[in-house]
Formats: structure tokens, C-alpha cells, sequence
């Protein structure tokens, strides 16, 4: 029976071998695909609409997977709470093949729409970047009333303020 179990696991993992090569040639061809996609960070830093529309259409895509396979994640997690530290191998190797199987499906849907869309990686990128930056700009003016930059420059002079004071006493 022992011979049997790890004849299905050595047949399992070798099957899951083959498909995440698979997975990452094919992620790979695509890459290349996005990459060709010649790329100038514009000048005034700001992002063009045409082209934060097709960021957002990329972001749509890459979720798309995301849902697809939220309950498979939610069942790992529940799984990975409820055993703790006492996860077996079995369980480890199952839960590594399916986050392998969840990132590939990610990176592959991500490169598949840069390619179609024609948008690289740098570019995409550096919109990320942009947004996150103004959502975190956002939030801080939100919390503050203040720009970030008016914040920044008060705290500045604040602790110059303090080590004045420090030094004085």
C-alpha cells in the first residue's frame, strides 16, 4: 500500500513538474511579447489616459484569476489555521503545488494582457508605482488635511525644532 501512495505522490509531482514548466515557457513567450513593447517614462510624469486604461484593464484581468481562485486560497487558509504548526508533508506539498498553480496563473494572465495590450513591464510598472504613490498621497492628505509635502516639511521642522531645543538644554 505504501508502494502504491508514493507511486500516485511521485506521479502527482512529476505531473505538476511538467505543468508549471509549462506554465513559465508560456509565461516567458509572452514576457517576450510584452517586452517588444518600446517604453518612455513621459517627461512630465504624467500617465497618458489611453495608457492607465489599459493598466486598468490589465489589473482587471490579473483579478479575474485572483477570483477565479479565491475559494481554493480560502480553503488553504482555513486548512493552514486550523493544523497550525502541524501541517503534514502531504499538506505542504499539496498547498505549495496550488499557491505554484494560483502565482503561474497570475503572472501568465498578467504577461497575456501586457502582450495584447501592448504595454511592457517597465510601463506597467512605473503606473503602479504612480498610483500607489497617489492613493498613499491621498490617504495622508485625507488623515492630515495636509499635502504630503506640507506635512513632510512641518514634522521636518519640528524636529528641528526639538533637537534646537535639545541641544540649548
Amino acid at each position: 500500500m505504501g508502494a502504491w501512495w508514493a507511486k500516485d505522490k511521485i506521479t502527482e509531482a512529476t505531473g505538476g513538474l511538467e505543468k508549471v514548466a509549462a506554465t513559465t515557457e508560456e509565461i516567458d513567450r509572452w514576457e517576450e511579447k510584452a517586452n517588444a513593447n518600446a517604453y518612455t517614462p513621459p517627461a512630465d510624469g504624467v500617465i497618458p489616459e489611453a495608457r492607465f486604461v489599459k493598466f486598468l484593464d490589465t489589473r482587471k484581468r490579473v483579478f479575474s484569476v485572483y477570483e477565479r481562485y479565491e475559494a481554493d486560497l480560502r480553503e488553504l487558509q482555513k486548512k493552514s489555521e486550523a493544523a497550525g504548526d502541524k501541517l503534514s508533508p502531504s499538506d505542504l506539498w499539496s498547498a505549495g503545488g496550488k499557491l505554484a498553480e494560483v502565482f503561474g496563473a497570475i503572472r501568465l494572465e498578467q504577461m497575456k494582457a501586457l502582450a495584447e495590450l501592448g504595454m511592457s513591464e517597465a510601463e506597467y510598472r512605473d503606473i503602479q508605482v504612480a498610483v500607489y504613490k497617489s492613493a498613499w498621497a491621498s490617504s495622508a492628505e485625507t488623515e492630515s488635511g495636509k499635502l504630503p509635502a506640507e506635512a513632510v516639511s512641518e514634522s521636518m521642522s519640528e524636529a528641528t525644532k526639538q533637537m534646537q531645543d535639545a541641544m540649548r538644554a
